[in-house]
């Protein structure tokens, strides 16, 4: 997994040079770019993508990415661990009570879906 995580700091750290400079990132080549990681990561973990390995792996990326991104973006912009930009996407919109739901949703996730992976991957 430490390719994905690479992948989400990285991301991470270059979109927070983005905001710095006052620019907004293009998320639809954002979106195309994190699918072709994601679709690499499975190669490299030799997913089999007719079986429920790749949902797994993708219910990781998906959940890992919603807690690391943020937290890790908002520690290099020195923000609050919690702070939800002005021009985010749709979730960061949400009232706080429902945020933080999903947000330990997520944080569930990422460990259950990490630990289902440990069945079919070693990594």
């Amino acid at each position: 997994m430490l390719y994905w995580l690479i992948y989400i700091l990285l991301e991470a750290f270059i979109q927070g040079k983005l905001i710095k400079k006052g620019e907004k990132p293009i998320y639809l080549v954002v979106f195309l770019i994190r699918g072709a990681i994601s679709i690499i990561h499975g190669v490299i973990l030799n997913v089999e993508y007719n079986t429920w390995q790749y949902p797994i792996l993708l219910a990781f990326q998906v959940c890992s990415f919603e807690i690391i991104f943020d937290f890790f973006l908002n520690l290099l912009r020195l923000e609050k661990w919690n702070y939800k930009g002005k021009s985010s996407g749709w979730i960061d919109k949400l009232p706080y009570p429902y945020w933080y739901t999903l947000k330990g949703l997520a944080l569930i996730g990422m460990v259950f879906f990490y630990i289902l992976g440990l069945k079919y991957w070693h990594y």
